[in-house]
Parts: C-alpha cells; structure tokens; sequence
C-alpha cells in the first residue's frame, strides 16, 4: 500500500494528520487489547501516516495515575521440594480503595446492574477469588453488579506470585486482607449501598482458604466445604443420611474444630475427628458465599 493509499484509508476512517487528543493511545492500546511493544510498532507506524500519538511515557504516566498503584515485595515461600526461598509478591494493599476505584468507574460509565433483581437494590456483590496457572498464582476481585462479571475486562489482579498455591504460601501471600476483609464484611458500604463478599475458585482453592485439609486419605473423611457430611454418605438420599451429615459448616465452627484439632495435638491422622479442619481460614468469607 502506497503512502497515498495509507493517507486516504486514514481519511475514510475519519482520522486526521493531526496529533489526536491525549488518551487516544491508550484507547487503541485498550480497545485491541495491545501490549506495549504491538503498542509501539503501531505509533511507528502512524507516525509515517501523519498521524503522531503521545509518547510512551506520557502514556504510561497517565495509565499510571488513573489506577490503583502496585506494591511489590519479596517474602519467604516454600517449593514443592520443601525448600524456602524468597519470591516477590506483586499486590494492591487497599482491598477497599481498590473496590471503590473500581465502582466509581463503573458508575460513571454506567455499567452498574443488580441483573433484574437478583441482587437487591441496596447490594453491591463483590467475589474475591484465585487459581494456578502458568507457573503463577492469581487473586483477583470481580465485582457481580456488571454484565459478564467474570470477563477479562472485569477481572482485576489483586495480587500475584510464582509460587505454588500451597496452603503457607497463600497465608503468606493473602493474609494482609483478613482484617480487611473482616472489616468490609463487618460495615463495608458504598454509595450507601452494603458491599458483600463472596470467595470463588476451585474445590482444592477454597478448602485451602477455609483451613480444610481436602478430600484425599484418612484426613479426607468430611471434605465438604458447606457441611460436616461424610464422603461415603455423599452418595445417599439426604433422608438416609446420619443427622450429623446434614451439620452446616460456619466460621465459628471451622475455629471450634481447629481448636480441638490443635489441642488433641494437631496430628493429621485425627482431623477427621475434628471434621478435617487443620488450619485457620485465611480470610473470613462466609461458607454461604463460597
């Protein structure tokens, strides 16, 4: 294509020679979902056109004072060898800051929505949640009250690190929110309206989070997360089940059980006797709202 060729394909697109407004980098890095190298090639190329986007750097200032900014640290984990090294955490430190920036933004962009009255009216739904892949491990907020919350552009890193999820290291890593958590469950508010936790993520991830030491082995025998229910009565009608099975879990009686557990010794062969609990929950997110 001719430069000629380039120009009038510009025009008809409805852009000019001239520099455009500040931001317009960022948009196209947005809409095209773009890292900052395809970035570059493309206001490389632009540039040739006529057309000159702000720099990098401006770019980057802007990006980085209109979000929420990252702290990094390198703190103590364990390999799956058992060895302790030192990995660093990348990780937003204001859980309600970052809510907040979050909900301002969709407001103004008027993106809120209670999905026809499945959440009520005086509800934000906030889902705090993590999983494993690609050598990493990703603890992201998600807020319900949009359309496809769990989209890409709705899911939000909170925290991240190259490090198995194993149950120290999310301690490690997650434990800077409990009281915040505790704190946003407690009276958390915005707007006016009641923020609500939920947890998300896979089975091992929430069993981990609630201090449960999973379905596996002799520790295995009440792997539910909700109730006390056996895993061999798992299979049979709830009517023909032992009244105790049908015994909900709560964080009173998660740390009831740990308390035993721990005063018995803390031994993993007795945790069924203690209905599997062998930690503290990391975070203190209702059972219903996992």
């Amino acid at each position: 294509m001719s430069s000629n060729e380039q120009q009038d394909l510009l025009r008809e697109a409805g852009l000019s020679t001239c520099s455009p407004e500040a931001g317009t980098g960022l948009a196209i890095k947005a809409d095209l979902q773009l890292p900052w190298n395809q970035l570059r090639k493309l206001r490389q190329w632009l540039t040739q056109c006529g057309i000159k986007l702000e720099s990098e750097h401006k770019m980057r200032a802007t990006l980085a004072a209109a979000l929420p900014t990252y702290t990094a640290k390198d703190v103590p984990m364990v390999t799956k060898m058992g060895n302790v090294i030192l990995v660093p955490v990348v990780y937003l430190p204001n859980l309600e800051a970052v809510i907040g920036h979050y909900l301002a933004l969709y407001k103004a962009r008027g993106l809120l929505t209670w999905h026809d009255g499945v959440i009520p009216e005086e509800e934000i739904w906030i889902k705090l949640g993590g999983d494993h892949g690609g050598g990493s491990f990703k603890f992201c907020l998600q807020v319900t009250n949009v359309h496809h919350p769990n989209s890409l552009d709705h899911t939000i890193p909170l925290c991240v690190f190259n490090a198995k999820d194993t149950p120290a290291n999310l301690e490690t890593a997650l434990g800077i929110y409990r009281e915040q958590v505790a704190g946003i469950i407690a009276s958390g508010k915005w707007d006016g309206m009641k923020l609500v936790v939920f947890l998300f993520g896979d089975y091992e991830f929430e069993s981990m989070m609630y201090g449960l030491s999973g379905p596996s082995g002799p520790s295995g025998v009440h792997p539910c997360i909700h109730c006390h229910c056996k895993k061999k009565a798992m299979d049979l009608p709830s009517s023909q089940r032992a009244p105790e099975d049908g015994l909900p879990r709560s964080l009173a009686t998660l740390s009831s059980n740990l308390g035993d557990f721990l005063a018995a010794g803390g031994r993993l062969p007795t945790a069924e006797i203690h209905n599997n609990v062998i930690r503290p929950a990391i975070l203190p997110v209702l059972l219903h709202n996992a």
